[in-house]
């Protein structure tokens, strides 16, 4: 290979760079970092450097929609590292039938004898996930509550992980019922047979005895009647009945008919046993709810999402899902690259290392997403195809521990001068329905002996 160090022209230019601020340290051969940017049979004359300043510190994330999303979330626990997180779940709920009598013709809504009322949510079970994706975190007790929501909710409506919603009284959960432990991997009986893993939470009768006293015997509910008289439920709990560092976060589906409130009633009269559900379905107005609580988190994180300290970024990063944290990633001297003379960018990738022993108990996301900020803050998204090559970007590599973003093409319009450089924000995929977080090492992770550890942009120039 071509040593940079045999072209003076470019290494002038380097060296003026070096003056300007924006590089610490001296370029490397190609084949020092970054072995996977490009071919060998391409690095003739090419040149990395992985030595850029980059600034990186963690804030809150904004507000983020979680409507219409799979699986629905709920549950608390205190994580060691990002303190207190706490999810729950809104659903208006359908008829699983159309138009079904609850009185017959002939009797009274006296008849009728409510004998349980049963919320059953059935766990999740995606696969895209690298683990078990019915939970995360622990599996301790977890105290539920169900509230009556008074708000209408509409499929086709917007919904943000902020917005508590308006119930309109008491826990309608049975008495003695509340506290439940998840068990994704058991099987349980019910009615006499095996069913899939699932939670079962008994209600008060009196939560559907408006199906009986509200309708004309004979006549049939409309699911605009139905709508009128249950607009909804929040699923939520209290996490001051339990041990929140011995707990986690549930996933369960509400996207089919698994998941469903069921009445069991007799009509006395009649003599009959009837069985009916309400359904949560996909095609309903629904979200997920999310609290995060920092000021229980670590140190360095503290520093940086509660006393707005940015320098406490130099060494640790934290991006967490369910509306918690994202990273700021400024590179203040990338415009000192418009200052040398014919060089195009032919490679450029962030490095983000993931502290070590930090994915054990709590997985990181399965992915990131990169977003440029414009002039005003705005964020959007990358779209970071060069010569036509297509770079997956941002999938946690677990043997390395590590995540990667290709930035050729956007850093390369901003050398040619065609765009301002604003930042990076690094968010996690999945954010309004999971709950995974990371820590990641920052780019002047302690440890001087493993510089390879550290956050970095690594850039590929080439002559011409």
């Amino acid at each position: 290979m071509t040593s940079l160090a045999k072209r003076p022209i470019y290494l002038a230019a380097l060296f003026f760079l070096i003056l300007m601020g924006g590089i610490t340290s001296c370029e490397k051969p190609e084949r020092d970092i970054g072995l996977d940017l490009q071919p060998d049979e391409s690095i003739l004359g090419v040149g990395t450097i992985d030595t850029f300043t980059v600034v990186a510190y963690t804030l809150p994330e904004d507000s983020i929609r979680s409507d219409k999303v799979t699986p629905a979330l709920f549950g608390a626990y205190t994580d060691p590292v990002f303190g207190f997180a706490k999810a729950g779940h809104v659903s208006e709920l359908r008829l699983s039938s159309s138009n079904p009598v609850f009185v017959s013709a002939g009797t009274v809504s006296t008849d009728i004898q409510v004998d349980s009322v049963v919320l059953i949510l059935a766990y999740n079970y995606t696969e895209a996930l690298n683990t078990n994706s019915s939970h995360y975190g622990n599996l301790g007790a977890q105290y539920i509550q169900v509230f009556e929501i008074s708000d209408s909710l509409s499929p086709d409506s917007s919904y943000y992980h902020t917005r508590i919603p308006r119930i309109t009284g008491e826990d309608v959960v049975e008495s003695g019922n509340n506290l439940i432990t998840p068990s994704p991997g058991d099987s349980i009986v019910v009615g006499g047979k095996l069913s899939e893993p699932q939670i079962r939470i008994k209600l008060k009768p009196s939560f559907v005895e408006r199906f009986f006293l509200n309708t004309i015997p004979g006549e049939p509910i409309s699911p605009t009647e139905f709508v009128s008289l249950l607009k909804g439920v929040y699923v939520t709990v209290d996490e001051t009945q339990f041990n929140t560092n011995k707990s986690g976060i549930v996933y369960f589906d509400t996207f089919n008919d698994r998941s469903k409130i069921t009445l069991y009633y007799r009509n006395t009269q009649l003599q009959d046993t009837v069985e009916y559900s309400f359904n949560f379905r996909g095609a309903t107005g629904k979200y997920n709810t999310f609290k995060q609580d920092h000021s229980l988190s670590e140190l360095s994180l503290y520093q940086q999402v509660i006393e707005n300290n940015k320098a406490a970024g130099l060494q640790d990063l934290y991006i967490q899902a369910m509306g918690g944290t994202k990273i700021r990633i400024e590179l203040p001297h990338i415009h000192n690259l418009q200052n040398i003379d014919n060089i195009s960018v032919n490679q450029a990738a962030i490095f983000l290392p993931v502290r070590a022993l930090s994915t054990k108990t709590f997985k990181p996301p399965i992915g990131l997403f990169i977003l440029a900020l414009d002039e005003v803050g705005n964020a959007f998204l990358i779209d970071d195809q060069l010569d036509g090559s297509v770079f997956v970007d941002g999938v946690y590599d677990e043997d390395k521990q590590a995540y990667r973003f290709t930035v050729s093409r956007f850093l390369q319009q901003v050398v040619l001068g065609n765009r301002e450089f604003h930042g990076f924000e690094i968010v996690t995929s999945r954010a309004a329905f999971s709950a995974n977080r990371v820590v990641l090492n920052g780019p002047q992770y302690p440890d001087p002996l493993l510089p390879e550890k550290n956050l970095k942009l690594a850039i590929t120039l080439t002559k011409f």
